[in-house]
């Protein structure tokens, strides 16, 4: 029950700042909120962009954004994890492999 809770309450904070998000840039740039909630949120490009075209947004719009979004963490993170591997600049997997015997 206690996971649950925290799933829920992790949930209810990820779209309460998705949406504070949208609403800032949409008041910036005019878009639509809905829209750019929809580009914002996290979830499956297809989900995203079946619920894009449900509610009338483009949903192009909305897939690219979250196409960007993965693209970044597929870049970052390794840049991320390779300099958070150690002083001697080995990665994690190698002093994994050097420790087993």
């Amino acid at each position: 029950m206690r996971t649950f809770a925290l799933s829920l309450g992790l949930t209810a904070i990820i779209i309460a700042v998705a949406l504070g998000y949208a609403l800032a840039v949409g008041s910036l740039t005019g878009l639509p909120p809905v829209a750019l909630l929809l580009a914002f949120v996290p979830g499956g490009v297809a989900e995203m962009g079946i619920l894009a075209l449900l509610v009338g947004v483009d949903p192009i719009f909305v897939a690219t954004h979250h196409l960007v979004r993965v693209l970044l963490v597929y870049a970052v993170i390794p840049t991320l994890a390779a300099r958070g591997s150690g002083a001697g600049g080995t990665s994690l997997a190698k002093r994994d492999s050097d420790s087993v015997d």
